[in-house]
């Protein structure tokens, strides 16, 4: 028997969630309230439901997350800061952040609040885990990306406490990384407003025109699901919470899976050795609500194996095959398993397309039935041209349904603490009444009237026990109850129930009280918040604007040099092929000291635990040649860097959406620039630099920006078909590929040295013509990004150039109208510059 197990973390997006969480064995629920959630699209908690989801939870020893993990600008910060605190008083266990700039007003006003990191911070090295747990989070959600031998490593190497999924939903890119649904409908998953462009069909067009995949979920991935893997997780020490996602899923989708696993669980605790999941267990958790399972990364990269190309939506459970259709309109399936009038079902035809119902009428060999079973053949009305051969799914069991619903819709929670009572009647004496619960909570209640000689009928102990045992509504279950009491006393029934009645209330308080903390009151919060907002530097005063080239190659950079940039970022990723040459670096800072430009080296965006002992052999190298400073993407980098002293620029899948963030970032890795966020507006740029931040802020004016970057090879598991873990280097051989959506528009993919899959935008920034305004902001640069482009760059960077050094003069010049023009008729985007993000 195992002494300990992680905490059974299930998901709440709504009331009924919450309870269903609670009443089917989660060790713990995270929830979001109606603001910095990032699920807002969840019904959520206002501020009354979140405390007395508290105290629900807390009656019943189970802990509380709150999510306020959206990326804060400015102007939200304060208020972000306000709710923690209200967080703080009602007892809530931890609050779940992203934002670098909050977690550091938490950790500086909050002293007795956990902090856990988001998997929106995209942790996925030792390094990065490590610097987290030097800035004080307690726990880290880490990547999905990572597996069981890299979980294993992070674990040997910190003490943090870590966090993993076990079930539901995956996202495509890595969280937190991702820009599609900002920059294709304005809607931002670092904000919380997701709109899941992800699970949408695309087609996947190579080079030479053809379409190597047509109309399918290409970045659909299947459900995760570990349930018959639990073992694996719960033998890593590190792993401290297993994670259901599915805030976003109904009530009943959260009943069933959480019971799932609660049971899993306690078997692998009562026997480790017979671990077993059954049958109807699994059919349970496909029927609710499936994709198709997958293990997601935990053992490698699956390949095609972990997409679900057919549907992006639940497929439920294969329950039968079209025999035939009747011309009366009635199909006729060949049943596989049990089927309901009442169960929702969807045909899947040969031609792709699919037809749901809800069966209204079922008939059995001719007549009216209620149910079917397996191996029947059952006749069903359906909507939609069904064929012969087509399968059908159950996409909604009704008594599936039925049974989660009686687990939180009831009156009579499910979920009972174990008591124990001690009851002592003693003539002349008021009833003692002791209550024990197993946590080591003990209250003594009296009765108001004294106990008496019995006239006529005395009190049995079974009367006794009848009257406390009367826990029907509240959470507790009598487990034991002994009795002490004289002969022939007596006591009126109402007194024992009254009794009883005020032991159970005082229990519970009693219970709840091991949760509360002492309350910060406003003032004391505002006098502890405000010292952190001020820095000892100086504000970095510059004449002009610079302007700042990413190229990768270098002609890139001779081009960059030649054309009027000031300063340059060299390398990070090779696409297609193009690894870290020692070389190329070497050559690349020798252009640039020949034109007195400053030079940065670049490093990867996506570092996993193998491959950062590669980067870190990689820094001290380069450092070597003595660039100007190095350009780092995650915090595992920033962290590494930090042992050495160079100039350090955060780049902007860090995500600084603020002041303080950026102060953070200053204070922490000794960040001297930062290149904000590419989804912030003007007007949140202009306040971001004219606040507590002491730096450099760069902002990116023009190129195609990646909108997701994921560990999964498109190119491979749709033209080879197999496992990536084998690469077979198909993106080194000169084709290239592009995803179509359902507008024809080309997404272009890129494939780094590491496998790494970045999905550009279809369309190039460009903010030209905002030039003006972005330097009245103060900015300290502005960036052109040259990757894979030495054809047109030397033009771009002319312009941006003209403008930057004459203003609204160089706008009006020809050369420059020209190019606008050209860009209109090629199609671009200002980005989130003129209208942000939701």
């Amino acid at each position: 028997m195992l002494n300990s197990l992680p905490e059974l973390l299930a998901p709440a997006g709504s009331w009924d969630s919450f309870r269903a969480a609670v009443e089917n064995g989660a060790d713990a629920v995270y929830l979001g309230g109606k603001a910095f959630s990032a699920r807002s699209y969840a019904a959520n908690f206002d501020n009354h439901e979140v405390e007395r989801a508290v105290e629900y939870a807390h009656l019943r020893g189970v802990r509380i997350y709150v999510t306020v993990n959206t990326l804060l600008d400015n102007g939200e910060l304060m208020q972000a800061a306000e709710y923690t605190r209200f967080l703080n008083n009602i007892g809530v266990d931890g609050i779940i952040v992203q934002d670098l700039g909050l977690l550091h007003i938490i950790k500086n006003s909050l002293p007795d609040m956990e902090i856990h990191a988001s998997t929106q911070m995209t942790i996925h090295n030792i390094e990065g885990a490590k610097a987290l747990e030097e800035m004080g989070v307690n726990r880290i959600v880490l990547a999905r990306e990572l597996s069981l031998e890299e979980i294993k490593e992070i674990a040997r190497e910190t003490a943090v406490e870590l966090e993993v999924f076990v079930h539901g939903a995956l996202c495509f890119c890595y969280s937190g990384q991702c820009l599609m649904s900002s920059l294709i409908g304005g809607r931002s998953g670092n904000r919380g407003k997701c709109a899941q462009p992800c699970r949408l069909k695309f087609s996947l067009k190579a080079s030479d025109g053809r379409i190597v995949m047509e109309d399918k979920h290409i970045l659909s991935p299947k459900d995760l699901n570990m349930i018959k893997f639990l073992p694996e997780l719960v033998n890593i020490s590190g792993i401290k919470a297993l994670k259901i996602e599915g805030r976003m899923k109904r009530p009943e989708y959260v009943a069933v899976v959480t019971r799932a696993y609660r049971r899993a669980l306690d078997r692998i605790r009562d026997n480790p050795e017979c671990f077993n999941i059954e049958d109807e267990e699994y059919r349970e958790l496909i029927q609710i609500f499936s994709r198709g399972f997958t293990t997601g990364y935990y053992y490698g990269r699956p390949g095609r194996n972990m997409m679900s190309y057919e549907s992006g939506k639940n497929r439920g459970l294969l329950i039968g095959k079209v025999q035939n259709v009747d011309k009366g309109g009635l199909s006729f399936i060949r049943l596989y398993g049990s089927l309901s009038r009442g169960d929702g079902i969807e045909v899947w035809s040969r031609k792709g397309n699919s037809y749901g119902t809800t069966i209204d009428y079922m008939e059995i060999n001719g007549e009216k039935a209620e149910k079917g079973s397996r191996g029947q053949i059952a006749g069903i009305k359906m909507r939609g041209r069904v064929h012969q051969g087509d399968l059908v799914y159950k996409t909604s069991d009704i008594g599936l349904i039925a049974r989660a619903q009686q687990s939180f819709a009831g009156e009579k929670p499910l979920r009972k603490i174990p008591v124990v009572m001690e009851a002592e009647l003693m003539a002349g004496k008021p009833l003692s009444l002791k209550i024990k619960d197993l946590d080591g909570n003990e209250v003594t209640v009296f009765s108001k009237s004294y106990v008496e000689r019995a006239v006529n009928k005395p009190l049995t102990e079974s009367d006794i026990r009848s009257k406390l045992d009367r826990l029907g509504n509240t959470p507790y279950r009598l487990e034991s109850l002994k009795i002490k009491m004289d002969n022939g006393v007596t006591l009126p029934f109402r007194e024992l129930n009254e009794t009883r009645r005020q032991g159970v209330d005082l229990l519970s308080k009693e219970r709840i009280r091991r949760y509360t903390r002492k309350g910060i009151e406003y003032r004391d919060f505002q006098d502890r918040i405000f010292p952190l907002f001020i820095s000892e530097g100086q504000q970095t005063t510059k004449k002009k604007t610079s302007l700042t080239v990413r190229v990768d190659s270098v002609r890139g950079v001779k081009i960059a040099c030649e054309s009027g940039a000031d300063e340059i970022y060299f390398g990070g990723e090779g696409f297609f092929g193009k690894g870290f040459c020692i070389g190329e670096y070497r050559e690349a800072l020798e252009i640039a000291g020949r034109y007195d430009k400053k030079m940065y080296f670049a490093l990867p965006r996506i570092t996993d635990v193998a491959q950062m002992e590669e980067i870190k052999g990689r820094i001290k190298v380069l450092k070597d040649l003595k660039p100007y400073g190095f350009l780092a993407s995650n915090i595992g980098i920033l962290y590494e860097l930090k042992e050495y002293d160079v100039n350090c620029i955060a780049d902007f899948p860090l995500n600084v959406f603020n002041s303080l963030t950026a102060k953070v970032l200053n204070e922490r890795f000794n960040v001297s620039r930062i290149t904000l966020s590419p989804e912030l507006r003007l007007s949140q740029i202009r306040d971001i630099v004219s606040g507590p931040t002491f730096m450099e802020l760069e902002v990116i004016g023009h190129g195609f920006l990646p909108m997701m970057v994921t560990k999964h090879c498109i190119i491979q598991s749709i033209v080879l078909g197999g496992s990536p873990n084998e690469c077979a280097g198909i993106c080194k051989k000169g084709e290239e590929y592009v995803l179509l959506d359902r507008m024809k528009k080309e997404f272009p993919l890129w494939q780094d040295d590491n496998c790494h899959t970045h999905i550009m935008n279809c369309v190039e920034l460009m903010t030209l013509e905002e030039v003006p305004q972005l330097v009245n902001t103060g900015i300290f640069s502005l960036r052109i990004e040259g990757r894979r482009r030495e054809y047109g760059l030397a033009e771009v960077i002319r312009v941006y150039r003209k403008v930057l050094d004459m203003g609204d003069e160089g706008l009006d010049s020809p050369d420059v109208q020209k190019f606008i023009e050209s860009m209109k008729t090629r199609g671009y985007t200002k980005g989130h510059l003129l209208r942000g993000v939701e």
